[in-house]
């Protein structure tokens, strides 16, 4: 997720959270409001809401982004997820090493280490040095150098993306047959990131997070539906690659989560590699 979109998604998050104090003037957030609070109401019928409180910036560790007051003294995570589209965006970014949480074997590798065995960041700092003329002493004037590239050469960022994906693809499959060796452990990450923890800390399964996930925000076809996993068969089966995911599959041969391996900041082979993960198609 972009900057831009990554502030008018933490506002409308924010005026989410306000709604449950006072009513928003937007038709739009009231909606979203009314889905959750319909969904709380459901599943604490003996219950009833105080307040919200917006989460999604202080506690990455934290689930959700609003968390939801109840009278009882219970707390409910809600996890937002904004589409001007039909999207249903990225269900978590999470470090590489979030695998080694729950898979103990001496082949598997963060994907920085695997981009750094094949040789690959070596062959970008060194076509970037040769750009700017001068030796680079840390990752951090890389990624500088890199960000001032990046406005006026746009085939050269096209390279350095050109020669990651390789590593990209090479990473996704050798770490799937890995995983493919250990379903119990994978099983158990797919639990917690379903249950809204996508850290490298234990958290506890609580089974409370309300995803709410938001398409077309704001436009006259806005809809707002709540993701009940529960509804999902998500019992690991199976595990494959594709390009540059993982998928993790059910009996079915269904998507339970597709991870994808990728740069967040400035172009592939840039800076803050991490998955990206999807609900796949187990789920609907």
């Amino acid at each position: 997720m972009g900057t831009l979109q990554r502030d008018w998604v933490e506002i409308a998050e924010q005026e989410v959270a306000n709604a449950f104090t006072k009513k928003s003037k937007s038709k739009y957030i009231n909606s979203i409001k009314k889905a959750i609070e319909s969904d709380i109401n459901k599943n604490y019928p003996n219950d009833t809401i105080t307040h919200a409180e917006w989460i999604g910036a202080e506690d990455y560790s934290a689930k959700g982004d609003v968390k939801v007051y109840l009278k009882s003294g219970r707390e409910v995570p809600v996890e937002l997820k904004f589409s001007k589209s039909e999207g249903s965006g990225t269900k978590f970014n999470a470090t590489t090493n979030i695998l080694k949480k729950y898979i103990d074997d001496p082949r598997l590798q963060s994907y920085p280490e695997h981009d750094e065995m094949l040789g690959l960041k070596k062959t970008r700092y060194d076509m970037v040095e040769s750009l700017v003329g001068h030796k680079m002493n840390s990752a951090a004037e890389y990624e500088r150098n890199l960000r001032i590239i990046k406005k006026t050469n746009k085939p050269f960022i096209k390279d350095i993306a050109d020669i990651t994906k390789g590593g990209q693809i090479e990473y996704a499959f050798n770490t799937s047959k890995i995983m493919n060796e250990h379903l119990e452990g994978v099983q158990k990450m797919v639990d917690n990131v379903l249950d809204g923890n996508n850290t490298t800390t234990d958290v506890e399964i609580t089974n409370d997070l309300i995803y709410c996930v938001v398409k077309n925000f704001e436009k006259s076809k806005q809809s707002v539906e709540i993701y009940d996993f529960d509804e999902m068969d998500s019992k690991v089966a199976n595990v494959i690659s594709e390009g540059k995911s993982i998928k993790i599959q059910n009996k079915m041969g269904k998507d339970i989560l597709r991870m994808s391996v990728h740069w967040k900041n400035i172009c592939q082979g840039g800076s803050t590699p991490c998955f990206n993960g999807f609900v796949g198609n187990a789920y609907g």
